[in-house]
């Protein structure tokens, strides 16, 4: 009976605890919090590098507006150099094919240009382009400035059919976006006359200077008297003082299938250059002069 009353007070004791000397195998693991950080050995270079990189930024910033002021006072060696520095870090910040890039491109190629280095210059527009298509499309409105300048060029050099292929795609981008009869069209319709003039194309320069006189007397057009209507005007007088008289009324001229509706204009030279047109240029004039016509 003594036996028996040990024996269940042996059961009912709990179990020992652990000791000191119980090898750790044999004990749970302590669970981590799980809002316990984890350690990041690479975020300190992280920070320095995001630092370095708006250091980067920030001087690339710095040397296309000190580009800009070093052009627009003449001191174009400067310019270009310090463009060419603009042009590595942008290159380094974004790649070779992003946006900012093409636009250090276009400005470089203005500042060849006005070194008189045109072959540069091109390369340099060409380069612009290819990058302003890749990121914003053929028909954006962000491809007209190289477009523009590459015409500009082109022009100077007296390619004038190579430039006309691209005014004639700036015309195209901005009849689109713009509508027909916007004045922002006149620059270029104004730049694809006297290049049909330059290519002794009458027909064409004439019917380029009556759309750029139809988009100028549209319904929200040029006032008589401002300075805009100049080239205009000039442009037209000048085209039909060299016209050929013609002995065919146009209303009896044959029409060939392949010219535009405005080619037969031309008759005899009195007749062409009319007086409202002179009227018109002198009041341009006046306007360009500050003289207040009324």
């Amino acid at each position: 009976m003594g036996s028996g009353f040990s024996k269940k007070k042996k059961a009912d004791e709990p179990a020992a605890l652990p000791s000191a000397d119980t090898p750790a195998a044999t004990s749970p693991a302590p669970q981590k919090s799980l809002a316990e950080p984890k350690s990041n050995p690479t975020r300190g270079g992280g920070v320095k590098n995001e630092k370095a990189a708006a250091t980067k930024l920030s001087k690339a910033e710095q040397l296309e507006s000190s580009s800009d002021e070093f052009l627009k006072n003449k001191r174009v060696d400067k310019a270009l150099s310090t463009l060419l520095e603009c042009l590595s870090l942008r290159q380094e910040l974004h790649g070779a094919h992003h946006s900012h890039v093409g636009d250090i491109y276009l400005k470089l190629g203005v500042v060849y240009s006005e070194l008189g280095r045109f072959s540069d210059a091109r390369q340099k527009f060409v380069q612009c382009l290819a990058i302003k298509e890749d990121t914003h499309g053929s028909s954006s409105a962000e491809v007209v400035p190289p477009l523009r300048k590459l015409a500009q060029v082109l022009i100077q050099v007296q390619k004038s059919q190579d430039a006309l292929e691209y005014l004639e795609r700036i015309l195209a981008i901005d009849e689109t976006r713009l509508g027909p009869y916007d004045l922002e069209l006149l620059p270029t319709l104004v730049s694809i006359a006297a290049c049909h003039n330059s290519l002794k194309r009458t027909e064409e320069t004439i019917c380029s200077y009556q759309l750029a006189t139809k988009v100028a007397d549209g319904r929200d057009g040029l006032p008589d008297g401002d300075p805009r209507w100049i080239p205009i005007l000039a442009g037209h007088a000048q085209v039909l003082s060299t016209c050929e008289l013609l002995e065919t009324p146009p209303t009896q001229y044959p029409k060939p299938s392949n010219l535009h509706p405005c080619a037969f204009c031309l008759v005899a030279v009195p007749n062409l250059i009319s007086g409202s047109l002179i009227a018109r240029l002198y009041l341009a004039k006046r306007g360009e002069e500050g003289i207040v016509i009324g």
